[in-house]
């Protein structure tokens, strides 16, 4: 091929997309077919978008079509056409219009999408448009039905005592195992577990970690005990959590309600419908295979924990709670702040939601304060409420978050957590609204159930502590 004719040939972008590393139509494959349609319809590639390794159900994930179509819209493309190996490549979208919306975003601003390895010409008119509606539908029911197979397949496995789900947990460790059961390699936290023909097993992870998860169980049945208390004596300790992070109240919360510490595994206790949001389900419909791995801590007390917890959620009527303050009265002959938490059946959480504090749970059930506690009772009332204020600068903390998303390429609390250097996430939530907030004000894009989670706190959060206007426009 001459100068000249490379010199009338138009610019054109290929956008290339594969869900797994073990994909037939890899990344190089649909690159080379796209290379061959275009040298044959005069088109030179000068640019070149790749989501590898991501799904085509959804477009949150999608950084490279995002930016594809941000530079499309804004109207800076140097290219004049995008090429796409196949229909399925551009999105297996579960609505069949949201990849023809997306389509129809480039074709509004001059940049026609061309499908190479399909039969058709996409030209306009109702023919292709029939024909990729057809495959686009295709597309979506491939994931649909792939999702149903996998989803039956999981529950055999599980009902077999095999682990399908992702990391073990603190305390365990994965195996693999041959069809006759024989373990072939344990695997790290990190480290992918699977194995041609096997499957895998939770064992027990080092025996540290299993002696603080019986630890967590016996610390939590104490009378006083909650889920902060046990994590500050943790963290106090120095004793890390899975993935070598500190302990936070929903790491603990797990440990103590997650059946398989018993040996008990549960499986469907959530929905998660392709490309929507997790749903959960009713306990009646969750499967569960006892002795389905190795137990940490017996079933009796499992049941302990879950009864006390059960009791801490249970919220009391008003009338229950006087009885059993008159109760402690008569049998302590004084009620005071300590008497309260020791010898209460309901803590000060249950009586401040009833009665907005001790003082007016005191006067309900008739006792009469000695002059010392109402004159501290009156104190604490008067007492101007402590604001939390952050030591960190709001640049500081979009600093660390971009640090975050440059050492992970993605963002969550998970990861949040786990970086040296970094606060907790309630810093970021106290200060920008949402944690959402915070991703947005770097330029990141929260995914759909970050989102949804960030719609749920502002309906019921109050507004930030220290009423700073930031800028959430990405830069």
């Amino acid at each position: 091929m001459n100068q000249r004719e490379t010199d009338h040939r138009r610019p054109a972008a290929q956008y290339l997309r594969m869900s797994t590393d073990r994909q037939d139509v890899s990344l190089e494959y649909q690159a080379k077919t796209i290379a061959t349609w275009a040298a044959a319809h005069g088109y030179q590639i000068v640019e070149t978008y790749a989501d590898e390794g991501i799904s085509g159900v959804g477009i949150e994930k999608r950084q490279a079509l995002k930016d594809l179509l941000r530079t499309v819209i804004g109207g800076q493309s140097a290219f004049q056409a995008v090429l796409v190996y196949d229909v399925s490549r551009w999105g297996r979208f579960q609505n069949p219009d949201q990849a023809a919306h997306y389509e129809f975003m480039c074709q509004e601003a001059g940049v026609p999408v061309e499908y190479c390895a399909e039969s058709f010409r996409n030209d306009g008119s109702a023919m292709s448009g029939l024909i990729k509606h057809v495959k686009r539908t295709m597309a979506a029911e491939f994931s649909r039905e792939s999702s149903a197979r996998l989803t039956r397949a999981k529950m055999v496995l599980r009902n077999r005592s095999y682990w399908t789900g992702g990391l073990p947990g603190y305390g365990y460790r994965r195996a693999i195992v041959n069809p006759e059961g024989l373990v072939l390699r344990i695997c790290d936290h990190r480290e992918r577990a699977s194995a041609e023909h096997c499957h895998t097993r939770l064992v027990f992870g080092p025996s540290t970690e299993v002696e603080i998860v019986r630890r967590i169980f016996n610390d939590f049945l104490a009378p006083s005990a909650t889920y902060t208390s046990v994590m500050e004596a943790l963290n106090r300790e120095g004793i890390l959590a899975e993935l070598g992070v500190r302990w936070t109240l929903a790491r603990v919360r797990q440990v103590l309600t997650n059946g398989k510490y018993c040996g008990r595994l549960t499986q469907g206790k959530s929905r998660h419908r392709l490309g929507g949001i997790r749903e959960p389900v009713d306990q009646r419909f969750w499967v569960v295979t006892p002795d389905a791995c190795p137990a940490i801590v017996g079933p009796d007390v499992f049941e302990q924990v879950q009864a006390k917890i059960q009791s801490v959620r249970y919220r009391p009527s008003k009338e229950e709670i006087i009885a059993d303050l008159q109760r402690v009265a008569a049998e302590r002959g004084k009620l005071s702040d300590r008497v309260v938490r020791d010898h209460c059946r309901y803590g000060h959480v249950a009586i401040k939601r009833a009665f907005g504090g001790l003082k007016g749970a005191y006067e309900a059930a008739g006792y009469v304060q000695s002059p010392v506690q109402k004159a501290y009772a009156d104190r604490i009332e008067r007492a101007p409420k402590a604001i939390p204020v952050s030591r960190y600068e709001t640049v500081e903390l979009l600093d660390m978050l971009r640090n975050v998303l440059k050492q992970h390429g993605r963002l969550n609390t998970d990861l949040i957590n786990a970086t040296p250097g970094v606060p907790s996430p309630s810093t970021f939530t106290r200060r920008f609204g949402t944690i959402s907030d915070a991703y947005i004000a770097i330029g990141y894009t929260p995914n759909a159930q970050q989102t949804l989670m960030a719609d749920r706190t502002r309906k019921c959060r109050r507004p930030p502590s220290r009423g700073l206007q930031v800028d959430l426009r990405p830069s």
